[in-house]
């Protein structure tokens, strides 16, 4: 894996490397600072729109590709502060946002071919993994070097209130490499768990519309529904225990056994 994050992320470190790095990044992840529940409405109506822009004839779309691209957004958002723009057409700073998913998904799937090689890990290194890698491992050190220098030069708006991983990261660490191995492997973390647990919970509903009825009328109550629903806090997101069950019983539970989660 170090060939897209690096020597110094947590997803490639062991013994004490390892808990370095965790006693580094786990002060970052208080719950009251995850709480910006605003931010990532705004991707979801993004998605929403794309959801009903690739809907064919047959009413038939890829929603685990969406999701990805949902997550990747908000999950870059929340880490660097700026989304990678996977759900939109267009981006800023010559980069296509479609093209860093796209190399983010080349790196990932040659990594799993590395991974069942074990110790040969080696005789596979393709030449579009290396520039996949590259590709990647340059965006983010361009928000690493703005990070710092705005670090430096003290340019940061008054009461900023507004959490950004990196920012808060910089806090402990000014080491670059550190600061982008860190950022990668949290990234590549919060995209493809999140999206998986997004789409069979999404097949998982499909296929137990009663599971379904319950659950939107949970959630009718607690926040409201269409026009009438609001964004919700954390902790009325946590109070909304049959929420909790469905994602529970979807991360542990084929569709098939899936009947009822009460």
């Amino acid at each position: 894996m170090h060939q897209l994050v690096g020597t110094k992320g947590i997803f490639a470190q062991d013994g004490a490397d390892w808990k370095s790095s965790r006693g580094l990044l786990r002060p970052n992840f208080d719950k009251a600072q995850v709480a910006d529940l605003d931010r990532l409405e705004l991707f979801f109506d993004q998605m929403r729109r794309k959801l009903e822009a690739d809907v064919g004839e047959d009413r038939c779309v890829e929603i685990q590709d969406l999701y990805k691209k949902l997550t990747m957004d908000s999950a870059s958002d929340f880490l660097v502060g700026s989304p990678v723009g996977a759900l939109v057409d267009g981006g800023d700073d010559g980069f296509a946002p479609q093209s860093f998913s796209d190399a983010f998904d080349v790196a990932q799937a040659t990594i799993a071919t590395r991974w069942v090689l074990s110790n040969l890990y080696w005789i596979y290194n393709p030449k579009p993994f290396k520039a996949a890698c590259a590709a990647v491992r340059s965006m983010i050190r361009g928000y690493v070097a703005t990070s710092l220098r705005v670090r430096a030069e003290k340019k940061k708006e008054e009461g900023q209130k507004r959490y950004v991983f990196l920012d808060a990261l910089a806090e402990s660490t000014q080491e670059p490499q550190v600061l982008q191995d860190q950022v990668l492997s949290v990234l590549l973390a919060g995209r493809d768990t999140t999206s998986m647990l997004l789409s069979w919970a999404t097949l998982c509903l499909a296929r137990h519309p009663d599971v379904l009825r319950k659950l939107r009328a949970a959630i009718e109550t607690t926040v409201g529904l269409g026009a009438f629903a609001k964004i919700p806090t954390q902790e009325e997101l946590r109070n909304i225990t049959y929420l909790k069950w469905v994602l529970n019983e979807s991360r542990t539970a084929p569709p098939s056994i899936v009947t009822s989660v009460i």
